[in-house]
């Protein structure tokens, strides 16, 4: 069979445009994130992930899109910027309306002295004022400086989210910022509880983070890019924040009875380091063996901060601190040093501590 000229020229052209095209990332993106119809098992009878927008224009209003919000437990999302803040938040739906699902609550802690909203359609909002009466101020006691006006609401936010843990309401945090809204929901995240879920997407999240971490369990997400807007790129950043924040909360709440009901064990606090090892491994051994549950800390630095973190929360019972190597850092300038705190929380809680000096020689 024979072509004309023509013809072959336009065949050749649609082959060779069909293999150089690539999908773009949105396009990707568009096949494989389809998260409001996305079923992820094993629990799919109880949630489905859906996407939403939060848009807050120069105008000072805000649309949104959602579905249904039942009454359970509630999941806190920040929000760190005034009035350009356009973003896309992952929330929670049923897809069995008749199970519980988390309800969301939006809380706004800006910091710019622009008027604040008071509201946001159907959603649970806490204001800023909301926020700053929490700390027996208004938004008239923020200072104009940045930075201190972030410090008092980091503070804030702080009693904010002390009053709902005591009211047993919270249920997770998720929140977006750079490198002002990071530490002033970091502050703040760090005063809650080990395992309740605690995520922020950040343009901060590699380099020099131990400020914001510290021995909490927060969570930093890059963000990849600034936090400015839903692109192709930002869309699937937050599409997977989003997914791992509410894979978070599901699984605690399912675990959360069975966890509680199922380890009735006193807890031991161990420090290690690697000569003291085989002490620490057969000390451990004895308490298993009498029934009682061990913590194990490396002793870096870190590790006898996180211990003592745990006992402040009531997590420990009892320390054996054998590898006492941070105090002996900290008082001739070691590179695993400790702090001035080291053992206040034990004596504040008062619980038996067996003290060594494992290690300090090191």
């Amino acid at each position: 069979m024979k072509f004309s000229s023509k013809e072959n020229e336009t065949k050749a052209k649609e082959r060779d445009d069909k293999e150089k095209h690539h999908p773009t990332l949105k396009e990707r993106q568009e096949k494989f994130y389809l998260f409001p119809n996305f079923n992820v098992s094993p629990v799919e009878k109880y949630f489905v992930l859906k996407e939403l927008i939060l848009k807050l224009t120069y105008e000072k209003k805000i649309e949104l899109d959602i579905d249904e919000v039942t009454q359970t437990n509630h999941v806190a999302v920040k929000m760190t910027s005034a009035v350009r803040f356009q973003q896309k938040i992952m929330l929670i739906d049923s897809q069995n309306k008749e199970e519980p699902m988390v309800e969301v609550t939006i809380v706004d802690v800006s910091t710019s002295h622009q008027i604040g909203i008071d509201s946001l359609d159907d959603f649970f909002f806490v204001s800023r004022e909301g926020v700053l009466s929490c700390y027996n101020l208004t938004g008239h006691d923020l200072p104009v400086d940045r930075g201190k006006a972030i410090s008092i609401m980091s503070k804030a936010l702080e009693s904010y989210l002390s009053k709902a843990k005591e009211d047993g309401i919270i249920a997770g945090v998720i929140g977006l910022g750079g490198s002002g809204g990071t530490p002033l929901i970091s502050f703040a995240l760090k005063s809650l509880q080990i395992g309740i879920p605690k995520l922020i997407v950040s343009t901060v999240a590699s380099g020099q983070t131990e400020s914001y971490i510290r021995t909490s369990d927060v969570i930093l997400f890059p963000s990849i890019m600034d936090v400015c807007g839903i692109n192709s790129v930002s869309r699937v950043i937050l599409s997977n924040a989003g997914a791992a924040f509410a894979g978070m909360v599901v699984g605690r709440l399912e675990t959360l009875k069975d966890s509680c009901d199922s380890n009735g064990k006193p807890t031991v606090g161990l420090t290690m380091f690697g000569v003291t090892t085989p002490c620490v491994n057969a000390v451990k051994e004895r308490l298993l063996k009498e029934g009682y549950e061990t913590l194990v800390f490396h002793a870096t630095g870190v590790g006898g901060k996180a211990m003592e973190s745990l006992v402040k929360e009531g997590f420990i019972q009892g320390v054996l601190d054998i590898t006492t190597i941070e105090v002996a850092d900290y008082l001739i300038g070691g590179v695993m040093a400790c702090d001035s705190s080291r053992f206040d929380a034990i004596i504040e809680k008062r619980i038996p501590l067996v003290l060594s000096v494992g290690a300090v020689d090191m």
